[in-house]
């Protein structure tokens, strides 16, 4: 929802975890639903070797997650960035996961990623004019 219509950039989305094709939980449906975003075709993926080698930049939520990543991944260590490290407000390094939680808890981790949403833009645009 972020990325201009002319944008170069594609986002993908994948779970170190994940399974293939499940649907969004009802509370992430909801969180999202609420800013006129509809998540009703997202369905989830495994990162693979493909979609990692495909991937220009790799944006993770957790040190957690740019450290299994590394472990499995260790040639696209040098694309991997934590999510919050474009906000220039925040106080912690990673996004909680909210899986499980009530809705209240993915609204915060809602929040939390759409503050870091502009810096990561203006990431992609500068590489995009270098």
């Amino acid at each position: 929802y972020a990325l201009p219509r002319a944008s170069p950039w594609r986002a993908e989305s994948a779970g170190l975890m994940a399974t293939h094709g499940q649907a969004a939980s009802a509370a992430a449906v909801a969180a999202l639903q609420e800013l006129h975003i509809s998540l009703s075709t997202h369905r989830s993926q495994p990162a693979s070797r493909d979609l990692i080698d495909a991937a220009f930049c790799i944006v993770v939520m957790t040190r957690t997650h740019a450290s299994q990543l590394e472990t499995r991944f260790p040639h696209a260590s040098d694309r991997v960035h934590l999510l919050r490290s474009f906000d220039p407000g925040a106080d912690t390094d990673d996004v909680d996961d909210p899986i499980g939680m009530n809705l209240e808890v993915y609204r915060e981790a809602r929040d939390t990623i759409r503050s870091a949403i502009p810096g990561l833009l203006q990431y992609l645009n500068a590489l995009e004019t270098d």
